[in-house]
């Protein structure tokens, strides 16, 4: 009988716009945002990392503002204890 893998934890990561899509890298999901949302156009995003309340509605400037300020949690060295996206509406076009 073969060993169970034991993996270690990892948080997951969900698209606060859509929550379709789920990653293990927050980066991933930024891209994600990047290539499905950013062309929307009532397209808006809040930071939230961390608390911080930074809202955006170009994609490359949101991308800038976490590379400036939050560079550790896209590279996966912290979390991003997000706490401001639940309040965004849904971006989701029907």
């Amino acid at each position: 009988m073969a060993a169970a893998l034991q993996l270690p934890w990892r948080q997951l990561h969900s698209c606060w716009l859509c929550d379709s899509f789920v990653s293990s890298s927050f980066s991933d999901v930024v891209r994600h945002i990047g290539s499905i949302h950013s062309h929307y156009p009532n397209f808006r995003v809040s930071c939230g990392i961390c608390g911080c309340v930074a809202q955006f509605h170009n994609f490359v400037t949101y991308k800038s503002h976490l590379y400036k300020n939050h560079f550790a949690v896209l590279k996966g060295q912290s979390e991003p204890h997000l706490s401001f996206f639940n309040s965004l509406p849904s971006q989701v076009n029907e």
